[in-house]
C-alpha cells in the first residue's frame, strides 16, 4: 500500500470522527472536507462492495463481476475519489434526480473555471481526488440506507463504476446486469464484517457518540476485519495448493517428455519412458478447458487476485490500526491536560 493511500484512508477517518456533526456541504463549497458520516459511509461500503464481488466464490460456467470489469480498478475509484453530502437535490443532465451524481476531473474544472477561479486554484482543489468527485443526495442516500439497502449498494456501485468510465446516464450500459435483484441477491452472501458495517451505515444519524467512543467502534471493526482477513487467506492459500502440486507434476512431466526427444536424437540417455504424447495430450485438455467460456478467468487467477488483495489488506488495516490507536492516546492524553 502507498504511503498517500495510507495517508488517505487515515484522513478519511479522521474526518469522520471529528466532522460527523457538520452541516451538508452545499454546492458552493464542494472543495470542503467531506466530513459528513454518510461521506465515509458511502466511502466504506466501496471498499466492502468491493471486497464481496472480489471474494465471491468462484462459478466455472457463470460469469462475475470480476470477469467483466477490473475489481482492482474499481478499489482505486474508492481510494481516489471524493465523496461529500448535500442537502440541495441534485440531477442528471436530463432533469431526472438521483442519489449521486459523479463529476470527472475535467468537469470539475469546467465547473470551478465558471465560478471564477484561476486555473492554480482549481488544482489545488482537486489534487487530493484525482478520480474526481461523488456528490451525494443526503436524504435520498439515507433513506436508501433504512428502507432498501440493496438500493444503497446499488447506487455506490454504480457511482464508481462511472469513475471508470462504466456507465452512461440512468445506468443504461449494466442495468439490466446488475440491476437491484442482483444486490438483494448478493446481500443474502456478505461476510459478517459486511453485515456489521451494513448494520451500522443504517443506525449513522441515530448514533450520538463521543470521539473516543467511535475510534474504539472502529478498532473493533478492523480487528474483526484482520481476524476474516486471516481465516479468509487459510483457505485461500488451502485451496491453491492442489493448483501448485499439479502445476509441479505438469512441469516435471513437460521436462521428461522433453529429455525423451532428445534422447530419441541420440543426445543423452534418459532411463524414464516416453511422455510425450501424454503432455501433448494434457496441453490440449488445459487449452480447451481454458476456451471454456471467452473471458471468464480461471480458477487459479482467482485464487491468486483473493491471495493477493487480503495480503494488502491485512498490511493496509494494521497499519491502520496503529494510527487511530495513536490517535486515540493523543485524544486521551490531551483530555488530562
Amino acid at each position: 500500500m502507498t504511503r498517500s493511500l495510507r495517508v488517505s484512508i487515515l484522513f478519511l477517518i479522521c474526518g469522520f470522527i471529528f466532522t460527523s456533526d457538520a452541516s451538508p456541504i452545499r454546492k458552493g463549497e464542494w472543495s470542503g472536507s467531506g466530513g459528513d458520516g454518510y461521506a465515509f459511509v458511502f466511502t466504506n461500503l466501496g471498499y466492502r462492495l468491493h471486497r464481496e464481488l472480489l471474494m465471491e466464490p468462484y462459478k466455472p460456467h457463470q460469469r462475475q463481476v470480476r470477469d467483466d470489469m477490473s475489481l482492482a480498478h474499481f478499489l482505486g475509484a474508492v481510494d481516489n475519489t471524493k465523496v461529500i453530502v448535500t442537502s440541495e437535490d441534485i440531477a442528471d443532465k436530463h432533469g431526472h434526480e438521483q442519489t449521486a451524481i459523479y463529476y470527472s476531473p475535467d468537469e470539475l474544472r469546467a465547473l470551478y473555471k465558471k465560478k471564477g477561479k484561476s486555473r492554480s486554484e482549481i488544482e489545488t482543489i482537486i489534487k487530493d481526488f484525482p478520480g474526481g468527485l461523488i456528490v451525494v443526495q443526503g436524504e435520498r442516500f439515507q433513506n436508501e440506507l433504512r428502507e432498501n439497502m440493496a438500493a444503497a449498494f446499488a447506487t455506490v456501485f454504480h457511482e464508481y463504476r462511472r469513475v471508470l468510465g462504466l456507465e452512461e446516464d440512468n445506468y443504461r450500459s449494466s442495468a439490466s446486469r446488475y440491476d437491484l435483484e442482483f444486490f438483494e441477491d448478493l446481500q443474502h452472501k456478505f461476510s459478517s464484517v459486511t453485515q456489521e458495517v451494513v448494520r451500522q451505515a443504517r443506525q449513522e444519524d441515530q448514533i450520538a457518540v463521543s470521539k473516543m467512543e467511535k475510534i474504539d467502534r472502529e478498532k473493533q471493526r478492523i480487528e474483526k476485519e484482520l481476524k476474516e482477513d486471516y481465516a479468509e487467506l487459510a483457505q485461500v492459500r488451502k485451496s491453491r495448493r492442489p493448483f501448485v502440486d499439479a502445476a509441479r507434476k505438469s512441469y516435471s512431466k513437460l521436462m521428461n517428455a522433453y529429455a525423451d526427444v532428445l534422447d530419441t536424437m541420440g543426445i543423452v540417455a534418459m532411463p524414464f519412458p516416453s511422455a510425450y504424447s501424454d503432455t501433448v495430450s494434457a496441453l490440449g485438455e488445459a487449452g480447451s478447458a481454458g476456451m471454456d467460456m471467452e473471458q471468464k478467468l480461471s480458477e487459479l487467477e482467482v485464487i491468486n487476485l483473493q491471495s493477493q488483495f487480503l495480503e494488502g489488506n491485512i498490511r493496509r488495516n494494521m497499519d491502520f490500526y496503529e494510527k487511530i490507536d495513536l490517535l486515540r492516546q493523543k485524544l486521551f492524553l490531551d483530555s488530562l491536560k
